[in-house]
C-alpha cells in the first residue's frame, strides 16, 4: 500500500469530552492520508480505524486516478521551417501553372 500523509496539531475551538471518561480534549491532530486499496478492503479499513477510541471522525474519499497523458515529442523549430518551406513551394507552384 503506497501512501502519503499530512497532519498537524490543532487547538480546539471548543473542548471535547470523550466517551465514558472524564477527560477533555482542547487539541487534535487533524490532516489526511493518501492511499491506495483495492475497494473490496475499504470497508475493513473503515471499521478498524472506527473502533479505535482515539478517532473522533473519519472520511474516507475516493479519488479518480488521472490517465498519463502520452508524451509526444515536441517538434523542433527546423521541421516547423520544412513544412512552411514545402508549403510555400507549393504554393508558388500553383501560381505560376495559372
Amino acid at each position: 500500500m503506497n501512501s502519503k500523509s499530512n497532519l498537524e496539531r490543532i487547538q480546539l475551538g471548543a473542548s471535547i469530552k470523550l466517551k465514558l471518561s472524564k477527560e477533555k480534549l482542547t487539541e487534535a491532530l487533524v490532516g489526511t492520508v493518501d492511499f491506495h486499496l483495492e475497494a473490496s478492503k475499504v470497508n475493513g479499513l473503515r471499521e478498524k480505524i472506527s473502533q479505535k477510541k482515539e478517532v473522533l471522525r473519519l472520511m474516507i474519499i475516493k479519488k479518480e486516478e488521472k490517465p498519463e497523458e502520452p508524451q509526444t515529442e515536441p517538434k523542433s523549430e527546423e521541421e516547423d521551417k520544412k513544412v512552411e518551406l514545402e508549403d510555400i513551394d507549393q504554393k508558388l507552384d500553383e501560381i505560376l501553372e495559372e
